[in-house]
């Protein structure tokens, strides 16, 4: 389910940004000392480490997937844009 306000970009470069992040997840866990993988197992092995990682993960979840309302998305970066842009000259009708 999309959010009711997405707008398509004409451009692809969300996809491009998404093939770098799986690229550098991939390449991080091949030659890194530690795996992602390890570290968010290692981050939850506490009281404290498992509820913020387990508060960031469904943030997350629910942003990419769309189920977060606009003033609860920490992700909707737009929603901050909008609210600090210098006001425009009032509307003419």
């Amino acid at each position: 389910m999309v959010a009711p306000s997405y707008k398509r970009p004409e451009s692809r470069a969300g996809t491009a940004a998404w093939m770098g992040v799986a690229t550098g997840v991939l390449a991080w866990d091949l030659f890194a000392p530690e795996t992602m993988t390890d570290a968010f197992r290692r981050a939850r092995s506490t009281p404290e480490g498992r509820l913020i990682t387990t508060a960031s993960w469904l943030l997350l979840t629910g942003h990419l997937f769309g189920v977060l309302p606009t003033w609860a998305d920490p992700f909707r970066l737009d929603r901050l844009r909008t609210a600090t842009r210098a006001p425009g000259p009032p509307a003419t009708s």
